[in-house]
């Protein structure tokens, strides 16, 4: 039987590094503190193949399906999605609503696959977060180890591709970690990246949309962690 299961396991496909399943429910009041997030943090399931992610991912339900306030995260073993933990990060963000809300189940597994793929091209992602809103709305977050611009700038463009979404009038948002853990919200005062022609399609901060509006903050319920 050890034999047989050896043979299984050498026969499967080994993705580049381990990865983790999370979930966390979210509160729908003032006094949502961090402490209530790490607390209510929960490990879903570990994955070091191919075969294993969709083992997990098979029985995780989908992104529309998800009650609001609610988050799946998927993050490197070892890496605690923690803000206090990446106080050198960001995060890009993307709001998921309106018509691109029909695509979100795509968009995540998408999101997903690039991740144990490796499309991103390098290790600075440690991990992405799906964060299901009231309305129809989503917040999707890919989570950085350093600021780097560069490395920045690159993952917002492989962001796109990986999503496969059309520049034009597409905009992400990023924030500093350690902006988002003195503020208590992600989406707070992040900052507007536009796409713009350079010889790709480049994600450049724009005066017009330097900041999440009160009303985009509002509408997201963003009591955000």
């Amino acid at each position: 039987m050890s034999a047989e299961n050896n043979t299984v396991s050498e026969q499967q496909n080994q993705l580049n590094d381990d990865w983790c399943f999370w979930y966390c429910p979210r509160f729908g009041h003032k006094n949502y503190i961090n402490e209530d997030y790490s607390k209510n943090l929960k490990l879903l399931g570990e994955c070091s193949t191919v075969e294993q992610f969709f083992s997990n991912y098979i029985y995780i339900q989908k992104p529309t399906n998800i009650e609001s306030q609610n988050k799946v995260l998927f993050f490197r073993k070892g890496c605690t999605p923690l803000w206090e933990e990446w106080k050198c990060g960001g995060c890009w963000i993307l709001l998921v609503q309106s018509d691109m809300y029909k695509n979100l189940n795509k968009i995540w597994e998408d999101l997903l696959l690039g991740c144990i793929g490796e499309n991103f091209g390098n290790s600075n992602i440690i991990g992405v977060v799906l964060s299901i809103r009231r309305n129809r709305k989503a917040v999707i977050e890919i989570w950085m180890r350093d600021r780097d611009e560069e490395q920045k700038i690159k993952a917002g463009e492989e962001l796109r591709k990986i999503l496969d979404l059309k520049p034009d009038n597409l905009i992400f948002y990023y924030k500093d970690h350690v902006r988002s853990l003195t503020e208590g919200s992600t989406m707070k005062g992040s900052m507007g990246y536009q796409f713009v022609g350079t010889p790709v399609p480049t994600p450049m901060i724009t005066n017009a949309i330097n900041n999440a509006t009160i009303e985009e903050i509002k509408n997201l319920e963003d009591l955000d962690i």
